[in-house]
């Protein structure tokens, strides 16, 4: 096995419950479906009920200086696993996570979407200062009913936009569109860039996910769109792009990128160890970012959506699929 990889977070930023993120029991996926198979529905909603059952704390996301930053007040933010912004341009706190992948600790940052002009701003300070490889947006920009879920927060193609009064800035220099995603090559300029335009940057790029719009109902091909994400990553690692850290953004933070994270980090496990660990992803997922898999249809989902990768892989016996035991 390859050494593992430095945790990105600062050290006063590292989960408390260390013992928990290691000691996930894994099963193998013909377990799983033999349970679900034998039980029916039931099973499921049983998982669903052990993994909401304790109650959060509640810390630094209640301080009267960060309540206009929580588009949602009742989306809670851990202060043990909250993203702390280190700059001068602004105070410390943006709504996002640090959530444990596969295989590294702090892989993933799951952020609000910005909402208005300051949160834009503290979301590229963010970005400047955790260099994310991809930045995944899972959300259309206006979503059922017209209801506005995201502000369009980047530049358009050859455009380029400057937050923090001209400290930061993001240049987007091509745009790729596909029926139900687009992608934007991004490179983003710090305070020490700037008038010097033509000078250093951090090269990311940013996923806009358009046909995720509501958080109950979850895109049929999100198996598919996981796949683009992942060559999207091995493509960035290839050319030395930016960090390790791969940021999702929904409206929340919470519903579509908990849902996202979660599949990808058990469907790593299924290819590395072919294990699944449903239950006890979810439950250290949700100890570090409050909110994850509060809705059962997307802890459904997922586990459907296990079952049908573990088939089309060959992992697991596809005539078992849908046959009860019998008393």
């Amino acid at each position: 096995m390859s050494q593992e990889p430095d945790d990105p977070r600062p050290a006063d930023e590292e989960q408390s419950e260390d013992n928990e993120k290691t000691d996930v029991v894994s099963v193998t996926p013909q377990e799983v479906i033999d349970e679900i198979n034998a039980k029916g529905e039931p099973v499921v909603q049983e998982w669903h009920e052990i993994i909401t059952r304790y109650p959060p704390r509640i810390d630094a996301f209640l301080d009267t200086n960060n309540v206009t930053k929580n588009r949602f007040p009742n989306v809670l933010l851990y202060d043990r696993s909250r993203v702390r912004l280190k700059d001068k341009l602004g105070g410390d706190y943006y709504h996002a996570s640090y959530v444990d992948s596969y295989d590294r600790p702090g892989g993933y940052i799951l952020a609000q979407a910005p909402f208005e002009d300051q949160t834009e701003s503290d979301f590229w300070r963010m970005c400047f200062q955790t260099k994310p490889s991809i930045i995944v947006l899972l959300t259309s920009l206006v979503g059922t009913g017209g209801k506005r879920m995201a502000k369009n927060f980047w530049p358009n193609a050859k455009q380029e936009r400057e937050f923090c009064q001209g400290n930061i800035r993001v240049r987007c220099t091509s745009m790729d569109q596909d029926r139900d995603h687009d992608m934007y090559e991004l490179i983003m300029f710090g305070p020490s860039s700037r008038g010097n335009k033509g000078s250093g940057g951090v090269r990311t790029l940013l996923i806009q996910f358009r046909k995720w719009v509501d958080d109950r109902q979850i895109p049929d091909n999100l198996l598919e769109f996981r796949a683009i994400i992942k060559i999207a990553i091995a493509r960035a690692e290839k050319d030395e792009r930016a960090g390790s850290v791969v940021t999702f953004v929904c409206p929340s933070g919470v519903h579509r990128c908990g849902t996202l994270a979660a599949l990808d980090i058990i469907l790593d496990r299924i290819a590395a160890e072919r294990k699944v660990g449903l239950i006890e992803t979810i439950n250290v997922l949700r100890k570090q970012r409050y909110g994850c898999f509060t809705h059962f249809e997307h802890f459904a989902h997922v586990a459907d959506l296990i079952v049908r990768h573990a088939v089309s892989s060959g992992i697991v016996d596809p005539t078992c699929i849908g046959v009860r035991k019998k008393n």
